[in-house]
């Protein structure tokens, strides 16, 4: 399994994405009046078709509010919900008492490095605590996510089971976006660019761009 995880945050809704290991129809369920639960089960998104990877965007919503979740199945299996699993709605215009706090980060999953990520983790983690940051509102990946082969096995192993299991809760909580790096793709038939590393680049997606409110970024890998 993996997740969930966000993304597309936008004034009005979001998008929500995680992974099971047997086909099933998901469902995502939200409230802004607290912990999705039997006394609050919340407004619920059902999706359309049985999959393993789960993809729901969730509509009318609120800008600048603060939503708890919780990741099901149509039969109302409740996977993942508690006080922990929220998002907070980017407000629909320029908010001058609001700070947007975004964390950044490269080559997050080499492989040779899986001993330094918990410390990375660890280190963030202290100084969001120190600094008194609070909820981040964008994490933005600047590729190279993974590695090796960039294969779904790679991520889920170098990506996926340090954050969806870190202290931090970031995953959980921000929705996060990426660039797509040279060792992020995956083909049995890829380019070869250095070393081990197996490739393959589609140029059509060397870049890419986004909007947060009034924040605009983009990223040329």
């Amino acid at each position: 399994t993996r997740g969930p995880y966000l993304q597309l945050p936008l004034p009005t809704g979001i998008q929500v994405r995680w992974k099971t290991n047997l086909p099933e129809t998901g469902k995502v369920c939200v409230s802004s009046s607290g912990p999705i639960g039997n006394s609050n089960p919340g407004t619920c998104t059902i999706d359309t078709e049985s999959v393993t990877n789960h993809k729901l965007f969730i509509s009318n919503l609120l800008p600048n509010t603060k939503y708890f979740y919780s990741v099901q199945n149509s039969n109302d299996t409740i996977y993942k919900k508690g006080a922990d699993f929220y998002f907070i709605t980017p407000p629909q215009n320029v908010d001058t008492s609001k700070t947007t706090k975004i964390w950044v980060t490269g080559d997050i999953g080499q492989t040779k490095h899986s001993n330094q990520r918990p410390k990375v983790l660890a280190g963030f983690n202290k100084f969001r605590t120190e600094q008194n940051i609070g909820d981040l509102n964008l994490w933005l990946l600047l590729g190279d996510v993974c590695n090796e082969t960039g294969s779904e096995i790679e991520y889920d192993t170098a990506f996926f089971a340090t954050h969806d299991s870190s202290a931090l809760k970031i995953m959980k909580q921000t929705a996060l976006l990426s660039c797509v790096g040279n060792h992020d793709y995956y083909s049995t038939n890829a380019v070869k660019f250095s070393g081990t590393d197996s490739v393959s680049i589609n140029a059509a997606n060397q870049f890419v761009s986004g909007r947060y409110t009034n924040i605009f970024y983009g990223g040329l890998t």
